[in-house]
């Protein structure tokens, strides 16, 4: 708590007068991320375009600018946590799973247009998500890519895939060329 205040330029005083814990202090940071997320998600999907391809990829665009702006509250683990009163860590994971869930209805959405091939929407949004919340850990803005230029690939690279040729899976699994 020193060193935050420290950082903070204010003393450690004032810095409990306004947090009394570290509990506290770590719960309104990520809350406060988080709730900027979810506000910058709405602005965002507002001005989206039309089609439900588009909406996902400025969505999932933000996701990636955001974590590699904001770090922190993008990039919290299941260990971190357990560092949270279990009310705090009910009121962050109902937010969370909020965010996530908008995610999920794209993607429902983009199925039921037409737009995307039936897929798990659930073990999709996860997947964007998990991609995009790395860019938070190795991201460093002396870098080679900005954030914009790393979402304008990433997007490119889950809409568009790796391969010139399609993969279907038969019954048993196995990945076959079409």
């Amino acid at each position: 708590m020193r060193q935050i205040a420290a950082d903070a330029g204010i003393s450690l005083g004032t810095l409990f007068f306004h947090c009394p814990t570290k509990e506290r202090l770590l719960f309104d940071a990520l809350m406060d991320s988080l709730r900027e997320l979810c506000d910058a998600l709405q602005l965002r999907l507002q001005v989206a375009g039309s089609t439900w391809r588009e909406r996902l990829a400025e969505a999932f665009a933000l996701h990636i600018e955001f974590s590699a702006r904001q770090a922190f509250g993008t990039t919290f683990s299941a260990v971190d946590m357990l560092n949270l009163t279990p009310e705090h860590r009910a009121e962050y994971i109902a937010l969370r799973a909020s965010y996530e869930r908008q995610f999920r209805e794209l993607i429902r959405w983009g199925i039921a247009a037409g737009e995307f091939r039936p897929v798990d929407a659930k073990l999709a949004s996860f997947a964007l998500l998990g991609v995009g919340q790395t860019v938070g850990r190795w991201f460093r803005a002396d870098g080679a890519l900005t954030p914009d230029q790393i979402a304008a690939e990433y997007i490119d690279l889950i809409f568009n895939g790796l391969s010139v040729t399609h993969l279907e899976r038969d019954e048993s699994g196995v990945r076959l060329r079409s």
